[in-house]
């Protein structure tokens, strides 16, 4: 399952376990980012658990891309500011986001041009801050 698909599902979950709880109420509890990934959690269901799960999948090369992509400041990113990021060629860099286009954490909204989806950017965020290991940090 997607995690936006997921995130919907849990979302609705939680506003059944709410009674109280306007959709509005929700929305601003999300609008926070670095608590949305822990409010979308019910029982369970977590999107940061699905991701973790699609995450501990990749190799290390894929795990290192996806959490330098994940601390990117701009809103997308192309295969040659990959290769710049990531110390690479740009061949090696359209590799690496096909194969993450093909697990299901980056998107490809134009040719050529990759991005996140908020919550898989903040789950990759938070898997390099969690991770990281000397020069990994980007300084924003």
């Amino acid at each position: 399952m997607r995690p936006v698909t997921l995130a919907i599902r849990i979302a609705a979950a939680r506003l059944r376990s709410h009674p109280t709880w306007t959709p509005g109420h929700l929305v601003e509890r999300l609008r926070d980012r670095r608590h949305r990934l822990a409010e979308l959690e019910a029982g369970q269901r977590s999107v940061a658990a699905a991701l973790d799960l699609s995450y501990r999948r990749l190799s290390p090369r894929q795990q290192h891309a996806y959490q330098r992509l994940g601390l990117h400041s701009g809103p997308d990113i192309d295969e040659r500011s990959t290769a710049a990021l990531l110390d690479s060629s740009p061949i090696a860099a359209t590799q690496i986001l096909d194969q993450l286009l093909d697990a299901n954490l980056l998107l490809e909204p134009a040719a050529g041009r990759y991005r996140f989806h908020d919550l898989t950017r903040a789950h990759a965020a938070h898997t390099a801050a969690r991770d990281r290991t000397g020069d990994d940090r980007l300084r924003s």
